[in-house]
């Protein structure tokens, strides 16, 4: 809903107001945001006329209620007695209360990399593709180098069973999911004889996040050897998990015929 004026107090208390400091030093638009009520106000000054006036408009825009009243008073506009958040201009105070210019605390745009710069460096990484798991302390071991290297790790396919360890290991700002990866828990042991001892110290190695998919499924009670629960990629980027780029595309491939027989 909008409107192009205010009735009753409102009026009264804006037009005194703008009468009152149309000499001062005061800003030539103001907006305050009262509730679900933005108001805007805006001093211009009346052109060709013999001594210096100004006028005023403002405008209310949003869900507005045909009894709310307005008053202007000097720390700010209030709506139905409670003072409106000032949104334009914006102060900036100091711990002690007093006013600075909002300017000083802006961050500084980044530079242009010059262009005689030496290339960046790439941050090294490792790709894992296809990971069907194995000796649990030998991937224990493994995920702990890379840890150790500040590797960036991309997961493109499948991480089954102790591969899976590496969410313990690696911090999960240095972990991206392609889209065809995949993490895929079981319980550890043999087909037939779980060792749930085991499958219970790996399920708490998990980031909380994982740990909870794990549970609502039923884990780690209900895990068992022979069947995976498959974490996919999607999922994975809903909890928060980075993206990995896309591989690049491969080389085009170059056949050489030949009409000698070999």
């Amino acid at each position: 809903m909008k409107k192009l004026f205010l009735t009753g107090v409102a009026a009264l208390s804006l037009f005194n107001t703008a009468g009152a400091r149309a000499d001062a030093s005061f800003p030539t638009r103001l907006v305050w945001q009262c509730g679900k009520a933005t108001v805007t106000w805006s001093m211009n000054e009346v052109p060709n006329h013999e001594y210096p006036r100004s006028w005023f408009s403002y405008q209310i825009t949003g869900i507005e209620k045909p009894n709310n009243r307005f008053g202007l008073d000097d720390d700010g506009l209030y709506m139905n007695g409670k003072l409106c958040w000032p949104v334009e201009p914006v102060t900036c105070l100091r711990p002690d209360g007093t006013a600075e210019r909002c300017e000083s605390r802006q961050v500084p745009l980044p530079r242009p990399r010059p262009e005689d710069a030496p290339a960046p460096v790439p941050v090294p990484k490792t790709a894992l593709y296809y990971e069907p798991g194995g000796i649990i302390r030998d991937q224990i071991e493994r995920w702990q180098r890379i840890a150790q290297s500040d590797n960036d790790v991309e997961i493109r396919g499948e991480c089954m069973s102790a591969c899976t360890l590496i969410m313990a290991y690696v911090p999960n700002e240095r972990i991206c999911f392609g889209e065809y990866a995949s993490l895929q828990f079981h319980a550890a042991g043999h087909p037939g004889q779980p060792d749930m001892g085991i499958t219970r110290w790996m399920f708490s190695q998990y980031p909380p996040d994982i740990r909870n998919w794990l549970k609502d499924l039923g884990a780690p009670e209900k895990l068992i050897v022979e069947k995976y629960l498959i974490l996919n990629s999607a999922a994975l980027w809903n909890m928060g998990y980075r993206k990995c780029e896309p591989d690049p595309q491969p080389p085009p491939m170059t056949i050489l015929r030949s009409s000698k027989p070999i």
